[in-house]
């Protein structure tokens, strides 16, 4: 059951688009990797977009650079910016997409039994379909939902995912081809889209092979996107296909 907690945080390395209503100051410190800065830049600034980046810049610095015994803290905090970036503004698709990926990941931090019993596998996917009912075309809303039915469907077996969780191949590959074809040019996308295939069937390895190798030659903008590149690398270098 761990894979339901996982399936919605694998697509958060896609940077959002700069929001109007961000400051200078808080994209600067966010584009600059100084994601702790940033969240406490977007909290004082307290509007529903910048709320939503404090709550993704704390989620990203968890992850990829906190300590071990840091991170429950740290998306604890980003599950409550988050909500308050929801609840000031119900219809900002980034406030429920920012909510998914943090309770993702805070639910990642505790056991299986407690964020199945709190109900986070059903709460992180609503999240996202909130966004996207909201933006259906919201490229990091697309591929989370391509992930979370990719990590089911790979985790429980085609039957099981449809059975129980009406997740199947056929709706991953809709939303990451989606995604793809609104934004080829993100590295983050080719490197989410990859990342899903090689979930879903191994046939896929020569198409996630290109998919990593062009997400290490695009443009890098902002440090969120060199963590892309990063992650990309590894994985390509661990790639084995049989071709």
């Amino acid at each position: 059951m761990k894979f339901l907690i996982a399936a919605v945080v694998g697509a958060m390395l896609v940077a959002s688009p700069v929001l109007a209503q961000v400051s200078p100051e808080v994209q600067a410190a966010f584009d600059g990797g100084r994601f702790l800065e940033a969240a406490d830049f977007g909290e004082a600034e307290a509007t529903s977009a910048s709320l939503a980046m404090a709550a993704e810049s704390l989620a990203l610095h968890g992850y990829y650079l906190a300590a071990e015994d840091d991170k429950k803290a740290l998306f604890s905090r980003a599950v409550a910016l988050a909500e308050r970036a929801v609840a000031q503004d119900a219809n900002n698709p980034e406030a429920h997409l920012q909510h998914s990926h943090a309770m993702g990941r805070y639910a990642q931090t505790i056991s299986v039994v407690d964020a199945l019993s709190e109900g986070y596998a059903e709460l992180t996917r609503g999240a996202i379909d909130k966004a996207l009912a909201l933006d259906p075309n919201m490229v990091p809303a697309l591929l989370s939902l391509g992930a979370w039915h990719a990590e089911i469907v790979s985790a429980a077996g085609s039957l099981m995912a449809r059975m129980f969780y009406d997740a199947d191949e056929e709706q991953s590959l809709t939303a990451f081809e989606k995604a793809y074809a609104l934004a080829p040019e993100r590295n983050g996308v080719n490197l989410e889209y990859a990342i899903g295939l090689t979930l879903l069937d191994n046939d896929y390895c020569p198409q996630a092979r290109d998919l990593l190798t062009a997400a290490t030659t695009l443009p890098v903008e902002n440090a969120y996107e060199s963590i892309v590149v990063d992650q990309a690398k590894m994985r390509l270098a661990e790639l084995e296909c049989d071709d």
